[in-house]
């Protein structure tokens, strides 16, 4: 793959400079083992254990701690602004906004790529930010009800609906941007109770199965998608 890169570069004049490319190894085996070193113009690119791309942090093993940790510090120091509003006196409409906008959107930022393989301490770390600022907009109103007068819906509801709408655009858009890695659609004609929608491949791992993909062709197993031949 490497070498792919390399040459789609200079076949298409992109000079490559190893001191700002890195490299990040992924393997879940039992056993270390030996990768070739990656060479570009004969410098050896260094290995990182974590990166960041596109504002979000991914790991040599695939997990979301680091990313949900940078995500939380960054939030968190915007709830000190919310506190001043609320202390100006500013009307609930307008600490709605500024959450919505500028601590919320933080939360919510990238979410599909992510959220479906989260372990749910790491959602309930997200929702309890989201408790903090509720209560300071609304002090002495537990969670609900909170979100029921500002009308916010619920954090795990509005990110399960964004994974959902992603999928969802992605089945109905042939051109859509994710739409080749989706599997095939299952043309069996058998009258089941649970008939499958995709032929999804058998999971032998967690961490496979909670990939965006697969969770969501497993969810949405009886859902009938348009058609779009």
């Amino acid at each position: 793959m490497a070498n792919k890169v390399m040459s789609w570069s200079s076949e298409n004049i992109v000079q490559l400079n190893p001191d700002k490319c890195k490299e990040l190894r992924t393997s879940f085996s039992n056993q270390p083992r030996a990768f070739y070193p990656v060479v570009v113009d004969g410098k050896e690119l260094y290995v990182f254990d974590t990166v960041e791309r596109l504002g979000v942090t991914l790991t040599n093993q695939l997990t979301w701690n680091p990313h949900i940790e940078k995500v939380i510090k960054k939030a968190s120091k915007r709830l000190y602004f919310l506190v001043q509003l609320k202390r100006a006196k500013l009307p609930i409409e307008a600490l709605v906004l500024f959450y919505m906008t500028c601590i919320r959107y933080v939360i919510d930022y990238a979410i599909p790529a992510f959220y479906c393989s989260l372990p749910q301490y790491l959602k309930s770390e997200l929702v309890r930010l989201e408790k903090r600022a509720l209560s300071i907009i609304t002090p002495g109103q537990d969670y609900q009800t909170a979100t029921k007068i500002l009308n916010v819906k619920p954090l795990q509801d509005y990110h399960e609906h964004l994974c959902e709408k992603l999928f969802k655009a992605a089945i109905s858009d042939p051109t859509h941007k994710i739409g080749k890695l989706l599997p095939t659609r299952n043309e069996a004609n058998y009258d089941l109770r649970n008939k499958r929608t995709f032929n999804v491949l058998r999971a032998r791992t967690n961490r496979l199965k909670n990939t965006f993909i697969l969770a969501k062709c497993n969810s949405l197993q009886n859902y009938n998608f348009p058609n779009t031949s």
